[in-house]
């Protein structure tokens, strides 16, 4: 009997024996605790180019080749179950090509963030059940022209950070097939363009095509595949040869071996054995309140210049003369020839100028520092240490900041400020002062008691529970004969810690889950500081401590969540997202509004998954007139003009059912005035102003608290502008004209209902002229009343609202 339900095996006895294995026992019997919750993750994968899909040819050659990659992998066991009982195909939203767009229908195109897309269905693949129980559904979006990564330009990189930017709503996760040669520098510009980043982005690739039967592909795609779909890690990364480093930090090393790639001043993120050992505590989130965004706009003019003995003045000045920012390659931690004075002196000349000079070193490993003479000197050149970032980081950083409407002053700041985790200085987190709720004041004092008993286990050297900030697995409950077998080997005291270490286990995930549902913050801040890998925790029902927290209208809490790097966009096993709950919740009233607003400016939108309980809930509001809830839908970005399968919109379903306030209200929404914009940029949490009650350099790191009336505030205020305008408000444009599979607008049910009035009114008035008797034409008279007070209130609906100066009602 198989013990693991979540996994379907085959009748083959041999496939039964590998899943009842030992070393396959130790994997599906521990658990992440920050794997996504859900057990179906969708990953688009843009096939950008590189030896990964590439053919060899009659001539012995390797080329890329239209959908050879897709078909190839359709056709192998490991990426691909034919017995899958999903949908073949997938949709992906693509930019629409100049070209192109005369030949495409209006009805077809939509505008995301202002650029034109259409929607294209794609082949789907779906991964066999991993040991978690999951499986991944994903497509390759292969680009019409593969780009050869020794020819990419800044362009291309904002097309990649484009691709994301539009299928950001439709995927959980994304992998970059790319050319191993820019590689490093792809992941390091991605890293900056992709602000306030809430999702996996893998970039990968390989030495040797997938097509040979001796390849590193298939590994480096399984592997990121993996990762990908199982685990929240919301940076850009690089997987290679069995690791998941941050992209940022990653260089190629080798142009021959499958270890392609290293990061020299920083450990992997992830690596891959018999186990997945994820590196928790080195995982960034996004921690402060604010969309997902794509910074589009590169500075072209900067340069790469390394160092080396005997280089000249002329070289080096007529070098300078007409950039507006460079990497300095200098000799080992960060030294000049400070004997060279002509050297120093065309490097303060640039400077004064306002050249922005990045010193890194050419060590592969290291970090610049002025502790020589050597390398003070090109401090007092007025050049800005790039401490240990990478070379190609560096130069990406550069290019970003310059990018941006910001002043020299403040570049130079940021280069030294680490702002995707480029540099290994710590960055400070938020800090929380302690908490005060008596109500629930009880789980504080069991999460007292479990780390006095902690400390008092170390102190007397016994086994104690290892540190979980360091791994991402906790082990499971162990089968009673496995506990009993340990208890009677190891003795009473390893018996009694194994039994402390599975209480809290359970008792842990638990207590947080209570605090998250009842609003202890104080709870929250004591059991993130003593175990952080709760945050994304989920219960049987796979909702986070965001999910709860919603689900019962705590706005404090959900913040708190967000900002300690709770993930905004985990679906739970109904498929539903946080921002679900915060607009179904039982509750009303500004509160709600603002959990709403909270969500949204976090970047939570409603997931592919849940489009279809959204437009249900749509209509049902529309039908029984619940103006509030179709409030709070439209304010988390619900679709108001989606149609039901006989083509009818919500202003049909308020039209048959009678429910004049809420077309009066869509009426208001529609209104294209800028009063009206800035009242929707509010309801949709797009901020009128910059709001700077937490100052933050860049959309990832919280630097520092300050008051935002302050001077140093003011300054700051300057550096986090962006040259990127913030996406436009979505006014609605209603589609009043609407018409059904019965070929009536909502107008045509109106004047039904108008005209039914009519007849009713006649036939009342004819009943009344009849009545001989005076209290039964009494009771007529109240009727017929009733009837054109209703029939009056109509007419004016249909004037206010369907008139040919609002719409046009042909």
């Amino acid at each position: 009997m198989n013990k693991y339900k979540k996994i379907k095996l085959d009748d083959n006895e041999q496939e039964k024996n590998f899943y009842n294995s030992a070393t396959v026992h130790e994997q599906v019997t521990v658990e992440s605790t920050e794997m996504f919750p859900m057990n179906v993750s969708k990953v688009l994968i843009l096939y950008t180019g590189g030896t990964i899909g590439m053919k060899m040819t009659a001539d012995h050659v390797y080329c890329p080749v239209t959908d050879f990659f897709t078909d190839l992998l359709l056709t192998m066991r490991q990426f691909h179950d034919p017995n899958n009982n999903y949908d073949d195909t997938i949709i992906v939203n693509t930019v629409v090509k100049e070209e192109e767009e005369a030949t495409i229908p209006k009805s077809e195109i939509t505008i995301i963030n202002n650029i034109k897309t259409i929607k294209k269905k794609l082949k789907a693949l779906v991964t066999p059940v991993s040991l978690y129980g999951k499986r991944t559904i994903y497509t390759i979006y292969e680009y019409d022209e593969l780009i050869d990564s020794a020819n990419l330009t800044l362009k291309d990189w904002v097309k990649i950070a484009t691709d994301i930017e539009i299928n950001y709503n439709l995927f959980d996760a994304f992998i970059i097939l790319h050319g191993t040669d820019t590689m490093a520098y792809s992941a390091s510009a991605l890293s900056f363009m992709l602000e306030n980043l809430g999702k996996t982005v893998i970039l990968t690739g390989s030495q040797v095509p997938l097509s040979e039967v001796r390849n590193d592909a298939v590994d480096n795609l399984l592997g990121a595949l993996t990762i990908a779909s199982h685990y929240i890690i919301p940076e850009v990364t690089l997987f290679f040869n069995q690791k998941l480093f941050r992209g940022n930090r990653t260089k190629k090393v080798d142009a021959t071996n499958f270890n392609a790639f290293d990061s020299p001043n920083m450990k992997p993120l992830v690596k891959l054995s018999i186990n997945i050992n994820v590196s928790w505590k080195d995982i960034l989130r996004p921690t402060e309140i604010a969309k997902f965004h794509v910074h589009k706009n590169l500075n072209h003019n900067i340069a790469l210049l390394q160092l080396f003995p005997g280089i000249s003045y002329m070289t080096l000045k007529s070098f300078l003369s007409s950039v507006e920012g460079v990497v300095l390659e200098s000799y080992g931690a960060g030294n000049a020839p400070d004997k060279r004075k002509d050297i120093l002196q065309a490097l303060k000349e640039a400077t004064d100028r306002g050249i922005i000079i990045v010193n890194c070193t050419q060590c592969t490993k290291g970090s610049v520092s002025d502790i020589y003479a050597t390398g003070k000197a090109l401090t007092d050149a007025g050049l800005i240490s790039g401490k240990d970032m990478t070379t190609e980081c560096a130069l990406a950083k550069l290019s970003y900041l310059l990018g941006k409407n910001i002043s020299k002053d403040s570049v130079k700041q940021l280069i030294k400020t680490n702002l995707r985790g480029e540099l290994t200085d710590v960055p400070k987190i938020p800090r929380f002062s302690k908490f005060i709720n008596p109500d629930n004041s009880y789980i504080v004092k069991i999460i007292n008691l479990i780390k006095s008993n902690e400390n008092n286990k170390r102190k007397e050297e016994k086994i104690g529970l290892d540190d979980p900030t360091t791994s991402n697995i906790v082990s499971k409950e162990e089968s009673d004969n496995d506990f009993v077998s340990s208890f009677e080997e190891k003795g009473n005291n390893h018996g009694q810690d194994n039994t402390q270490s599975r209480i809290n286990k359970i008792l842990l995930p638990s207590l947080y889950r209570t605090a998250a549902s009842t609003g202890d913050i104080a709870g929250l801040n004591e059991l993130l500081e003593g175990w952080p890998y709760l945050i994304n925790n989920a219960d049987n029902n796979r909702q986070t401590g965001l999910h709860l927290a919603a689900k019962h209208n705590h706005l404090k809490t959900s913040e708190f969540l967000i900002k300690m790097g709770c993930i905004v966009h985990t679906r739970d096993i109904h498929n539903h997202t946080p921002l679900w709950y915060a607009v179904t919740n039982n509750f009303d009233g500004p509160k709600k509004q603002e959990l709403i607003q909270l969500l949204v400016k976090s970047g939570a939108i409603y997931a592919s998954d849940e489009l279809n309980d959204v437009k249900e809930l749509l209509f049902r509001t529309a039908k029984n007139g619940n103006l509030s809830l179709l409030k709070h839908m439209i304010s988390s970005g619900a679709d108001i003009n989606v149609e039901d399968g006989e083509n009818r919109n919500i202003i049909h379903m308020a039209s048959i059912y009678k429910n004049y306030d809420i077309l009066y209200y869509l009426k208001d929404l529609d209104n294209n005035t800028l009063e009206q914009d800035e009242k929707h940029q509010i309801n949709h949490g797009l901020p009128i102003e910059n709001n700077f009650d937490s100052i933050t350099y860049c959309g990832t790191y919280i630097i520092e608290e300050m008051d935002k009336t302050s001077e140093e505030a003011k300054k700051v205020k300057d550096v986090l502008k962006t040259s990127d305008p913030l996406p436009t408000t979505n006014v609605h444009k209603l589609k009043w004209n609407q018409v059904d599979r019965w070929n009536k607008t909502p107008l045509n049910y109106l004047k039904m209902e108008l005209k039914i009035m009519e007849e009713k009114i006649m036939l009342s008035n004819m009943s009344m002229d009849d009545e001989e008797e005076e209290e039964e034409g009494e009771e007529e008279n109240k009727s017929c009343n009733a009837l054109m007070n209703e029939k009056i209130k109509l007419e004016k609906v249909i004037n206010d609202i369907f008139m040919p100066s609002f719409i046009s009602v042909e």
